[in-house]
Parts: structure tokens; C-alpha cells; sequence
């Protein structure tokens, strides 16, 4: 079978064509000899609208990508996508193409994440990553960010599924935080090169971290929450669906209690998805893991059987209070301290 080069399925992908037309211009080229992009270009029956997307393809800034380390991977050449129907026709991505071959787990959930979510999804990703798993998700702001960054914390790998092109940081502030991902990991997306950030393109990202994941976690997701999206396709492709539980007196978590009453496996602690998964790979503790090591040594000297309130531990410590409360609750999941009406103790 013949291989095309990446300006063409940059081409198409730009072009917006209905699935059948691709996968019949595709399947055309495969034992072609025509140059694919002007083969693309001549296609009969295409709309002015879709010829003017096409004219408007700048074959120049796709090649200059191309050279500053950007890469094109088909999808029957990534196991995870090879049998899913109607997969992406393949990715763009930049930093290591690689991870897109090793056992994967998608962390999931909404932007207003509570800092108890967030918490959850830092500790969960630092767990996974430890175990050699890669951690997926979307490069969006709360419980996404904090997954990257949790595997990151612990020397992992991580890959961000993007709603826009590749080369679009989105949202921008994530910048410095793909820059890191790209040394072991990876930014990818199905769309073609330049795609700015439209509400539908993030369902079909959704689709996709499904798609590419071995195993699905949601933390945090109230009605409505693309993180559902993602469960229920990973749900439609067979695949474990674990979910974090929350308080019942917030709607943060109403979408994930339905999963849960749907048939998702609760879990509390990390270590029950690593139970059932498994651990792939020996971890060696990164400098950063160390310090956070540390510094939570340095909060249970403050602690004994006499309920202490954050403020007092922001006062003993001198740490952030945000970053001390989301210290606190991933102790507390540990079972290191019990957290009581009064305040904190260490767990008897």
C-alpha cells in the first residue's frame, strides 16, 4: 500500500470532507501513481466551499514544521487506533512519537476543577506514571493540567490529545507546559496543522483520547462534562472505565456518580486502578518526586492527635494555603492524616 505524504493528509483534513469521500479519494491513491495533493485538489464533485479550503492550504508553513520536528502518524500505524471504526485517518504531533505505542491511561474531567479534584488527578497521574503507564489527556486547564503535570512530577511521560492543530498552543498559557510534555511524551491532534480552537472539534478530541487509552479515569465531571463523552466512547470500545467519587453536596461530581451508578468502577486511591492494570516498567524516583516526598514529611511533624486548621499549618510550614490544602487531601488518601471537624490529625 502506498504511503502519502503528510502535506496531503494535512490537505484533507483541511478540506473538512465527508468520511466517504476521504475514504474514497484514499483509497484511490493507494495504488496510484498520482501526485496525491493535486490528485486531492481534482477530485470531481467537490463544493466551492471545500475548494476553497483547499486553495487556501499553505503547503510552505506545513514543510517548515515538518522540519522543526513535527511528524505525521497514519492510524493503522498506532495499535490503539488500527481497529477502532471511523478512527481519526492519523495524528500530527510533536515530541515523541513513540509513547503513542506504550500502554496508556486517560485522566479525565472538567476545567473548574475544585481543589480537591485537582488534588486527585495530581496524585492519580503521579501513581500511574510511576507504574510506567502514559498519561493522556486533553491539555485543558483543571483536572487536565493537573494530570500532565502530575506524571511530569514523577519523571513520566504524558500526552496531550488537542482540540486545535498541533502547533496551536491551546489555551496559551499552557505554552512552557507542552515544551516539558514534548521531551518524553507528546502534543497531538487529529486536524490539520493550524486548526483554531472550535467548540465541536473538542467531542471528536474527547472520541479520540478515548480511542488511543487502555483504561479511562474521571475525576471530577458534573452534568454536561466532556470527560462523559470520553467515557462513554471508551464505554462503546469495551474498555475500563474507573471513576473517583466526591462530596454529594456539590454538583462537581454529578456526572461521575451517574457513571458510577452506570456500571464504572469506584476507586479511592491509585493504588486500586494499579491493582487490577498492572506495572509496566521499574520507577526510579526523579529529583522531583524527592522534594514532594519531603515536603509532606515536613508537614506530618506538625501534625499529632490535636486537630490542627490549615491556617495553622500555613503558619508552621510556610506554604501557599491552596498549595498545603491540596497537599493535605492527598495525604489524607494515603491515610497519613484524618481530617476531622476540628481540624487535621495524623491517622492513629
Amino acid at each position: 500500500m502506498r504511503t502519502l505524504p503528510p502535506i496531503f493528509w494535512h490537505a484533507l483534513l483541511a478540506a473538512e470532507l465527508p468520511y466517504e469521500t476521504s475514504r474514497a479519494i484514499v483509497e484511490s491513491l493507494g495504488m496510484s501513481s498520482l501526485e496525491p495533493l493535486s490528485a486531492l485538489r481534482s477530485w470531481p464533485g467537490l463544493s466551492t466551499a471545500v475548494r476553497s479550503r483547499l486553495d487556501r492550504v499553505d503547503a510552505r508553513r506545513v514543510q517548515d514544521l515538518l522540519a522543526k520536528g513535527y511528524w505525521w502518524r497514519e492510524g493503522t500505524t498506532i495499535e490503539s487506533l488500527a481497529e477502532v471504526p471511523a478512527a481519526p485517518w492519523g495524528l500530527f504531533g510533536r515530541g515523541q512519537s513513540s509513547v503513542l505505542d506504550r500502554p496508556s491511561v486517560a485522566i479525565v474531567g472538567t476545567r473548574q476543577a475544585s481543589p480537591y479534584g485537582k488534588a486527585c488527578a495530581r496524585k492519580f497521574a503521579e501513581h500511574l506514571a510511576e507504574a510506567g503507564w502514559v498519561v493522556l489527556s486533553g491539555g485543558a486547564l483543571g483536572i487536565d493540567a493537573q494530570a500532565h503535570e502530575g506524571a511530569l512530577a514523577v519523571g513520566g511521560s504524558t500526552v496531550a490529545v488537542l482540540g486545535t492543530g498541533a502547533d496551536i498552543v491551546y489555551p496559551a498559557a499552557h505554552g512552557p507546559l507542552y515544551e516539558r510534555m514534548c521531551v518524553d511524551g507528546a502534543v497531538v491532534s487529529q486536524f490539520a496543522l493550524g486548526t483554531a480552537s472550535f467548540p465541536g472539534n473538542f467531542l471528536h478530541r474527547n472520541d479520540v483520547i478515548a480511542a488511543l487509552a487502555h483504561v479511562v479515569l474521571v475525576i471530577e465531571a458534573p452534568s454536561g462534562s466532556g470527560a462523559l463523552r470520553t467515557a462513554q466512547t471508551a464505554v462503546d470500545l469495551s474498555k475500563p472505565i474507573y471513576v473517583v467519587p466526591g462530596p454529594l453536596s456539590t454538583g462537581r461530581f454529578k456526572g461521575s456518580h451517574g457513571l458510577i451508578r452506570d456500571g464504572a468502577t469506584l476507586v479511592d486511591h491509585p493504588g486500586q486502578i494499579t491493582e487490577e492494570i498492572g506495572f509496566i516498567d521499574e520507577f526510579i524516583r526523579s529529583p522531583e518526586t524527592e522534594e514532594r516526598v519531603e515536603g509532606d514529611e515536613a508537614i506530618l511533624q506538625f501534625l499529632d492527635e490535636t486537630p490542627k486548621l490549615i491556617e495553622e499549618l500555613v503558619g508552621a510550614t510556610g506554604r501557599d494555603a491552596s498549595d498545603l490544602s491540596a497537599a493535605m487531601t492527598l495525604l489524607e488518601m494515603d491515610g497519613l492524616v484524618t481530617r476531622t471537624p476540628s481540624g487535621y490529625i495524623i491517622t492513629p
